[in-house]
């Protein structure tokens, strides 16, 4: 059974009834796809009994759902937790507390497919339905039709059930004190603002390879397609992609009629503006040192040693995950592989004192790492 909740009133209702479960199921549906800045449209909500879809777009206070979400005694079943984390600060600036996160519960049973639909497949034999059409759906449409609702809460119908399963997996491979630590550093992630534009177009891929004069037309574009952007409430990518920037800051003087990817049906004043803006990227400001400098991101010069106990550690690693049948990256962080082989001092204190090295990851592999270190020398 599935309720719409529409109002503050009903979501205050909910939320008085939820602080009395032992464990609820979360997902959050945003229409990234249709609209810029993208905002959560919908929150899905269940219990093993029943299921509640929010309607964030029509409730304006959620101060409730915020206090539920920070109630350690309510444990938050989310799968693949770490988008959901980052919207809901973003949106509301909500903590998450008491997190089970059941794709990387998954990870840690070994399975190597932690898609949702795989791991509910695997685990508990549910096969959810798919539909192309509501995959990349516009959840900001009102009003929703009800084989939307239906798809949007299936995300979360059976996510109580399905932690069942993976904890008992996870007993049986004795690795609950593992994920814990794990679950306990999700409530940590936070949303960081993505750069400003005139700072974010030199994080485009393909913009590595432009000549300075092209990099200060591709600023200038760059910057008018996000202005565009917001004005029509539509993803910057609608409105040109990243390939035809990086098509028009190579070569400025085309016609644009006969630009790779150019979309059909632009107006003679979108074009006048992109002229324009064409025009002021050759008579744009001297971008900054700290804005344009080739040697900035060069990876720096390390000895020999350094490549064959890199390659010795991942190795290492690569073994234990083979040995336990887990993802490698979740033995040992790869940072701290980096650390280690580039540390000229006692390799105890990058082992450690290490923030990176979870506690669960010293006390299993620590003694291990340190003899692969000592056998490379």
């Amino acid at each position: 059974m599935t309720k719409l909740i529409t109002t503050a009133d009903e979501l205050s209702n909910l939320i008085t009834a939820l602080l009395n479960e032992s464990a609820i199921g979360i997902d959050t549906e945003s229409n990234g796809f249709f609209a810029y800045p993208e905002h959560v449209c919908l929150i899905q909500v269940s219990t093993s009994s029943q299921n509640w879809i929010i309607d964030t777009l029509a409730i304006e206070e959620m101060d409730d759902f915020g206090a539920l979400l920070a109630e350690k005694s309510v444990q938050k079943i989310i799968h693949a937790s770490d988008n959901d984390i980052r919207v809901i600060d973003r949106e509301w600036n909500f903590t998450v507390d008491s997190i089970f996160d059941t794709s990387l519960a998954a990870r840690f049973c070994g399975y190597q497919r932690t898609g949702l639909g795989s791991v509910l497949e695997k685990s508990i034999g549910v096969v959810l339905k798919k539909s192309k059409k509501l995959q990349r759906a516009d959840w900001g449409i009102r009003p929703l039709s009800k084989e939307a609702l239906d798809y949007a809460v299936d995300d979360v119908a059976y996510l109580i059930q399905l932690r069942d399963r993976l904890v008992e997996i996870l007993s049986e491979l004795d690795r609950n004190s593992w994920i814990e630590e794990e679950f306990e550093r999700l409530k940590r992630i936070r949303y960081v603002a993505p750069p400003q534009p005139d700072v974010a177009f030199r994080l485009m891929k393909g913009s590595a390879g432009l000549e300075y004069q092209e990099l200060l037309i591709l600023k200038s574009i760059y910057m008018f397609r996000d202005i565009e952007a917001r004005n029509r409430n539509v993803p910057p990518f609608k409105v040109l992609s990243n390939e035809v920037l990086l098509y028009l800051s190579r070569n400025p003087h085309v016609d644009f009629e006969k630009v790779p990817g150019w979309p059909r049906r632009l107006s003679e004043k979108f074009k006048e503006k992109l002229s324009y803006s064409i025009r002021t990227g050759f008579d744009g400001e001297i971008i900054a040192n700290t804005e344009f400098n080739p040697a900035k991101n060069r990876p720096p010069e390390h000895g020999k040693r350094y490549g064959v106990l890199l390659r010795a550690l991942k190795d290492w690693r690569s073994d234990q995950g083979e040995k336990l049948n887990l993802d490698p990256s979740l033995i040992w962080p790869t940072n701290s592989l980096i650390q280690l082989a580039q540390s000229r001092e006692s390799v105890e204190s990058v082992i450690m004192d290490s923030d990176m090295v979870r506690n669960w990851q010293k006390q299993q592999f620590s003694d291990s790492i340190r003899a692969k270190i000592k056998e490379v020398g």
